[in-house]
This record gives C-alpha cells, sequence and structure tokens, in this order.
C-alpha cells in the first residue's frame, strides 16, 4: 500500500498527520483487505479541511467496494 500526498495538500506537518492517520485505519481494518492486492491511496487537495469521520466513511466504502470485487461476497456470514 502506498500513500501519496502532493505540497497542494499542505505542509509537511499537514501531510505526514494524514498519511499517518491514512496508515492507521489500513493497520486498524487489515482484514477487511483484498488478499494479494496493491493499492495506492492519493490524498487530494483540500483534504486537510475534511473531518477525519468523513473521511474514515470514505476509507470504509472503498474497503466495502473492494472487498465485493476481489470476490469476497457477503461479509458477516458464518
Amino acid at each position: 500500500m502506498g500513500i501519496v500526498a502532493s505540497k497542494k495538500v499542505g505542509n509537511a506537518v499537514t501531510r505526514n498527520h494524514l498519511k499517518r492517520r491514512i496508515r492507521e485505519f489500513f493497520r486498524l481494518h487489515k482484514s477487511r483487505l483484498p488478499r494479494a492486492n496493491d493499492m495506492v491511496v492519493v490524498a487530494k487537495k483540500g483534504i486537510a479541511r475534511v473531518p477525519y469521520g468523513d473521511i474514515l466513511g470514505d476509507l470504509s466504502r472503498f474497503l466495502d467496494a473492494a472487498f465485493l470485487r476481489a470476490g469476497g461476497g457477503r461479509r458477516g456470514q458464518a
């Protein structure tokens, strides 16, 4: 997994803080990641002003879509 944040996102402190938060999200949700896939998260201009909860929601929806595309079927079923 790669995380890209250009200078358009903000200064170095802002970019690193954002990347740490995204990295932590994926660390906590690694069981939801499709196996044997590469992914790159690209932070766009203005993301520093978006509430963290909204970012988590977007990333969560992304993981759900990636899981279904990878043939994961329905989750939470025994």
